[in-house]
């Protein structure tokens, strides 16, 4: 998400040791031997049971997720889904999920999700073999084309900010079974309350009231038990926000839009809600008439019947999959870019990055390798808007402020921008590496802002994220645990580690701490390397020594010529398509 930068300081060699220096190695580079970070993640394999160790250990290490990503590897998922705007800020999201798993473990009887006390599950079944993951629109009987087994399934208590679906399966897996998993559901029903003052709303006339419990801001809300030890429906999160006419610039129409990171997407529905757990997606959308439906997707078809079809083939978190509906339009402000806003600001926010976003997209990619995500448009979202940014794939919701009316602020998407490479395409295995997405991204912003803006731009930049970070040092403590770079995640309390202090769930690790710390760690790893565009060429190495490597193992033992076929098969959906082709030729494969 949004968030400000730091600038590069020199520090001594020996603040860093040997051992975790060839840890980031490891991390960042597509290692000769198998899959990389993000890769272990992805969704395809030659082989069903080819469940990389790395991944079930990641999966395992989510404190945060319930789901069973040890046992079954998800595919692709699909959501048919129909919007209803009620009364008061009010509505509902009704229909499926479409879940294509593949077994990894042999007598696997249960499937778990991540979920929310506010979804409310309707039935669950096994689709025939070979049926296809598009559907109709929230139907008023999801399934009801096809003949689904229907499967038992309870929804138990898990952590404050969410809970566990557990789905029995008809008779245990084994390793390699593939199986099509459907569940109906509604989701929603609950108004996205959000507070600004006057000069904060669009028409600058009238204050406006929300209400936000991160971390533990309810307690100035209501009295309770404020605490994630205890648990409650009332006191859980829920991020599928719909808003009044009157929270829209417009005025005009209500509006919905959902917020996945870092777990709030179970409220929106079931899912493998970790970061370690990507696959492919696609999604069919109903809404009422006069109505848009925009979402984190590479290809987007309207239908006549207020259907909106979408389609994401690479693989992304489920934190990363977002779903807008509202009075929305849109205007080309480049070869590959469009902004999108309700019609009174339109014409403000074409004015504002006609011409703009291309140089930095192009910027970033003579940096840190192609922008895979195709196109990269900006939704400006109602003033109510809580976050500066967020970096959804394709398309990146942002505040209306950014629309200052001479430029001045454009510069605040090259952020959003950055985690196009670090963060949506290599993506932390859990929040407790949440450093990971945003201090790697801070660093990308400060590089592509030093070859647009100059140095003295960024390194200004970065002094004042400093300055902020020793601020939040010094008012929070430096021993405080939410200021470590690798933050322990449990729900409930963790007494007997940090006697001062509660365990965090994974919305508390949002400070200044992962920016601008993490942005510091990795600086101080650049001027180790001693020159900034090596370090640049090696973080961008993913894809640069992608082919010398295949052909070596091309060339090699059979043994690896096997591991070659099998990590291709795993890591392909991460590459650029001429990679992707590239490799396919190395390997003897037939090419698109």
């Amino acid at each position: 998400m949004g968030g400000s930068a730091a600038a590069p300081q020199r520090t001594r060699k020996s603040g860093l040791q040997t051992k975790e220096l060839r840890a980031w190695r490891l991390l960042l580079r597509a290692p000769p031997s198998g899959p990389s970070l993000a890769s272990l993640a992805s969704p395809r394999a030659s082989s069903p049971c080819f469940a990389p160790a790395a991944l079930l250990a990641m999966a395992a290490r989510d404190a945060a997720s319930a789901c069973s990503a040890d046992s079954f590897q998800l595919r692709h998922l699909h959501l048919a889904l129909r919007v209803d705007f009620g009364q008061a800020g009010c509505g509902s999201l009704r229909g499926s999920v479409r879940l294509e798993l593949t077994c990894l473990r042999d007598r696997a009887s249960e499937l778990v999700l991540d979920s929310h006390p506010s979804v409310e599950v309707q039935k669950a079944g096994l689709a025939p073999p070979g049926s296809s993951s598009c559907g109709d629109a929230g139907g008023d009987d999801p399934g009801s084309a096809e003949a689904l087994r229907p499967l038992a399934f309870q929804n138990r208590p898990f952590a404050s900010y969410g809970s566990a679906l557990h789905i029995t399966l008809p008779e245990p897996l084994t390793c390699g079974d593939t199986v099509v998993l459907e569940i109906a559901y509604r989701a929603g029903s609950g108004p996205g309350i959000s507070c600004l003052d006057s000069f904060q709303t669009a028409q600058k006339e009238k204050p406006f009231l929300y209400t936000s419990g991160f971390a533990v801001l309810n307690r100035s809300f209501f009295p309770g038990f404020h605490t994630p030890a205890v648990k409650s429906s009332y006191s859980a999160r829920i991020q599928v926000c719909w808003l009044t006419p009157e929270q829209t610039a417009g005025k005009q129409k209500p509006y919905m839009y959902t917020q996945g990171q870092a777990v709030l997407n179970r409220s929106f529905f079931p899912c493998f809600d970790s970061p370690a757990v990507k696959s492919t997606y696609s999604a069919s959308i109903k809404v009422p008439e006069g109505f848009t439906a925009l979402m984190s997707a590479i290809t987007r078809e309207e239908q006549k019947d207020n259907t909106f079809l979408f389609k994401m083939p690479l693989p992304i978190p489920s934190y990363l999959v977002a779903l807008v509906v509202g009075d929305i339009v849109s205007a080309e402000v480049g070869p590959r870019s469009r902004v999108w806003a309700e019609p009174c600001l339109i014409e403000a926010a074409k004015k504002e990055y006609d011409g703009v976003i291309e140089e930095f997209l192009s910027t970033g990619e003579k940096l840190f390798g192609p922008y895979v995500w195709k196109r990269y448009d900006v939704l400006f979202m109602p003033p109510s808007f809580p976050f500066g940014g967020m970096e959804n794939p394709c398309i990146t919701f942002v505040t209306p402020c950014l629309l200052a009316g001479d430029r001045s602020l454009v510069d605040v998407i090259i952020h959003e921008i950055s985690h196009s490479w670090f963060g949506n395409l290599v993506t932390n295995a859990h929040w407790g590496e949440f450093w990971l997405n945003e201090g790697f991204t801070t660093y990308a912003q400060r590089r592509i802002s030093t070859t647009i803006y100059g140095a003295a731009y960024s390194s200004l930049e970065a002094a004042t994220g400093r300055a902020l970070l020793r601020q939040h040092m010094d008012n929070t403590g430096e021993d405080h645990p939410l200021n470590k770079l690798r933050v322990k995640i449990e729900p409930g309390l963790c007494c007997h580690l940090y006697l001062q202090f509660p365990c965090v769930d994974p919305e508390d690790t949002y400070n200044e701490t992962p920016y601008e710390k993490g942005y510091c760690f990795v600086s101080y790893l650049a001027h180790l390397v001693g020159d900034q565009s090596k370090f640049d060429t090696f973080l961008q190495g993913k894809q640069k020594y992608t082919l010398p490597i295949y052909r070596a193992m091309a060339n090699g033992s059979e043994t690896a010529q096997e591991l070659a076929m099998k990590t291709f098969s795993a890591t392909a959906p991460q590459l650029h398509v001429n990679v992707q082709n590239y490799v396919k030729k190395i390997l003897g494969l037939k090419t698109e």
